[in-house]
């Protein structure tokens, strides 16, 4: 969830139809165990990291909507636009792919795009981020402390102040981790029930990086989101 485009003005009312997420701490996966999560394969090139993200069909799809487009492709881990956060520690347990998360953890390449209905009173956003590091346990190693990070900076309030434009802040909630995925919810403070579930987990030498925002949609959105990631994971090469 990236700073310059995601908030809407307003967002018209909605539920996620996804069932709950149960928490449960993932293992270590064999080599080769499935095409989930976690789990080992070719390591991904640069040239193939836009190809496993999700397509128009798979967006609209599990999100539960029939008018989703992309409204923007990065190609490398977005900057924060000249803006600051109260806490920056736990900015990338808030946002995904934000460099300020990624910096120092010596990646590769990052492909991403991001996704809502036309217009300012959109109902869904996605944004799905891969990044790609030098060897899978680089990965491995970057995934185990982002998770490390989200749990020191849960029911903190951070505040993201742009560079031109009103602040704004988010509450951490606890993180959980099924079947590979962690994933957390960050309520906009004063936002209406607007929050974002944030996912992450790690494939091959990939992180993928997700975070899906609607109204008021709390575990939902974990599930949602979890969705999404998983989707991703599939699309790996074996």
């Amino acid at each position: 969830m990236h700073r310059a485009t995601r908030w809407p003005t307003t967002l018209l009312a909605t539920a996620w139809v996804v069932g709950g997420c149960a928490s449960t701490v993932a293992g270590n996966p064999q080599a080769g165990a499935d095409r989930g999560p976690l789990s080992w394969g070719p390591d991904l090139t640069e040239a193939q990291l836009a190809g496993v993200l999700l397509d128009e069909p798979q967006i609209n799809q599990i999100m539960g909507s029939d008018a989703m487009t992309v409204i923007n492709r990065y190609d490398r881990t977005p900057d924060d636009a000249g803006g600051t956060y109260s806490d920056p520690t736990c900015a990338g347990a808030v946002f995904n792919t934000v460099e300020t998360a990624y910096q120092g953890s010596r990646y590769v390449a990052t492909r991403g795009s991001e996704w809502s209905e036309p217009g300012a009173h959109f109902t869904h956003y996605v944004d799905q981020g891969v990044v790609s590091f030098h060897s899978g346990q680089d990965a491995r190693k970057f995934l185990s402390a982002s998770q490390d990070v989200w749990r020191r900076c849960v029911a903190k309030h951070v505040t993201y102040t742009p560079k031109d434009g009103k602040p704004s802040t988010w509450t951490i909630r606890a993180p959980a981790t099924r079947g590979g995925v962690t994933a957390t919810v960050v309520d906009k403070e004063a936002g209406g029930g607007y929050t974002c579930s944030h996912g992450i987990t790690a494939k091959s030498n990939v992180v993928i990086d997700v975070s899906a925002c609607s109204y008021r949609v709390a575990d939902q959105g974990v599930a949602t989101v979890s969705s999404v990631v998983n989707a991703i994971a599939g699309k790996f090469p074996t």
